[in-house]
């Protein structure tokens, strides 16, 4: 009885000491970010706590705009290529030998084991003009000067596909190991083709993994600046750069807390639309 009482106490103080760490750091943070966005900017200080919705107004100003739609094109792409590659490893993963998954998972989680700026740089020696992979391509004669992938979107995408990859494919791998196989076998058995039995039984059934998979990589690719300015150079903005530069630079604290608002808000939208696709998926 008395190991009973301590669990559940210990339990207890899991939970308080929980919901104190999220509120402290999340929940405090959150709601003075939404004050700071309605107060006034100051020439002098980081804000000037008078009401306003200047801030608010300036995020229809067509150079903010054009940095959010170009934050979306970005994530938009990345989170696709994500998913494609993602999705494709993951199949491969479930369909190895079991003995073989946990290797298989192991080489995705290793370059977590590395600061993620120092595999940026890396990847900036593999794209430049005299990177590996021009240099390879010129070696073996299938180009005669260097391509211009360095400073593009395309580098980018790369970079952050690199970085987030991981992100998409272990809950997609989550999602394809708990489908009853028995399902699919029992299709193959019915006639069905492999391509059916993928649209009918696989797809749909791990669709809860890539909707998942989509929220975890398609926001942070919104706000992963230094990937931008690293590869992409200033043509590639993204809104977390604009943010970093409200906050730190400019020192505008109400239009860098508007503008992540507005971030938040394409990410509440984006996954009310995925939920939505979710539910009409399973039904």
């Amino acid at each position: 009885m008395k190991s009973l009482t301590n669990l559940i106490s210990i339990k207890n103080f899991t939970i308080v000491f929980i919901l104190f760490w999220l509120g402290l750091f999340i929940l405090v943070p959150g709601i003075l970010v939404v004050l700071v966005s309605f107060f006034s900017s100051s020439p002098t200080e980081f804000y000037q706590a008078v009401f306003s919705l200047e801030s608010y107004t300036k995020l229809v100003d067509p150079l903010y705009l054009k940095v959010f739609e170009n934050s979306i094109y970005l994530a938009f792409w990345t989170t696709l290529v994500t998913m494609i590659v993602g999705y494709l490893y993951s199949l491969a993963v479930v369909n190895c030998h079991k003995k073989w998954h946990a290797f298989l998972l192991i080489l995705i989680l290793l370059p977590f084991w590395t600061n993620s700026l120092v595999r940026i740089y890396g990847i900036k020696i593999l794209l430049g003009a005299n990177g590996i992979i021009n240099k390879g391509l010129m070696s073996i004669g299938l180009i005669s000067s260097p391509i211009n992938i360095l400073y593009t979107d395309t580098a980018v995408i790369i970079g952050m596909v690199s970085i987030l990859l991981p992100y998409m494919i272990l809950p997609i791998y989550s999602s394809l190991q708990k489908i009853d196989y028995r399902l699919i076998e029992a299709a193959k058995d019915l006639g069905a083709g492999p391509f059916k039995r993928f649209t009918k039984i696989t797809f749909p059934l791990s669709f809860a993994g890539l909707v998942a998979g989509f929220t975890l990589v398609f926001l942070p690719s919104m706000g992963m600046f230094y990937i931008s300015e690293l590869l992409g150079g200033p043509k590639s903005l993204l809104i977390g750069s604009v943010i970093k530069s409200e906050f730190l630079f400019t020192r505008n604290w109400p239009l860098g807390a508007a503008l992540s608002i507005g971030m938040i808000a394409i990410l509440m939208i984006t996954m009310w639309l995925m939920n939505r696709i979710k539910v009409g998926n399973v039904e």
